[in-house]
């Protein structure tokens, strides 16, 4: 398995926790130090890597009971869930704070959130951006996981001097894994006013795990 989807893995399936406990490693120091010698950094937020889903629910499983007849239009129940709802990938609370974050640390370095229609591939982000440095976030699972609001992201240091991917890290988070789960109707209610929240809440919380692996080292000085 290629190790990066080993650590995405790892990840979700820790998140049912409530945290993620992802094997991402730290930004490196000498990658950290790098951001500091630019003048300007790019934080950019990318679409998602996948629809918003729905798993582990009682529809789900009685849904599976009679494949295929069933079971393939399940596969759309989450895309219309959140075309009904008007659902957007939080991806922006995940940016927004990580550019903040890298802001108050770097100091007198100008660091500035844009949106991107472009994948998150340092190949393909060299021949469209220009400078040197630039940190991409995307979501890779946002959803329903047992009636409770999920998110997953990762963060991506390109280099686009050089076209490479410097450093990689992964977050992810159920919102109130602890708690109770709400009920559908619930989550559903009002125009999906819970599940707006707790999603934003499972995004607030992958933002704060990515801040921490970018600042880490830098913290340790």
């Amino acid at each position: 398995m290629n190790h990066r989807l080993a650590a995405a893995t790892v990840c979700i399936a820790s998140a049912l926790t409530g945290a993620c406990s992802s094997t991402s490693q730290p930004l490196p120091g000498a990658e950290f130090a790098a951001l500091g010698r630019q003048t300007h950094i790019r934080v950019t937020h990318h679409p998602a890597a996948q629809v918003f889903t729905i798993e582990g629910t009682t529809e789900n499983t009685i849904a599976m009971l009679f494949m295929p007849i069933v079971a393939t239009p399940m596969v759309f129940r989450g895309m219309q869930m959140a075309k009904d709802l008007e659902l957007r990938d939080p991806v922006t609370r995940v940016a927004g704070p990580l550019a903040a974050s890298l802001k108050r640390a770097l100091g007198s370095v100008e660091v500035v959130v844009t949106a991107s229609e472009e994948d998150d591939d340092a190949a393909a982000l060299a021949r469209k951006l220009s400078g040197a440095m630039t940190l991409t976030v995307r979501t890779t699972t946002w959803g329903i996981d047992g009636y409770r609001a999920r998110y997953a992201a990762r963060a991506r240091l390109l280099d686009l001097s050089q076209g490479r991917v410097a450093w990689e890290g992964q977050c992810a988070h159920v919102a109130d894994a602890d708690k109770p789960a709400p009920s559908m109707e619930a989550l559903e209610a009002d125009n999906g006013a819970l599940l707006k929240a707790k999603l934003a809440q499972a995004a607030d919380a992958c933002a704060a795990q990515l801040a921490a692996l970018v600042l880490k080292e830098r913290a340790a000085q």
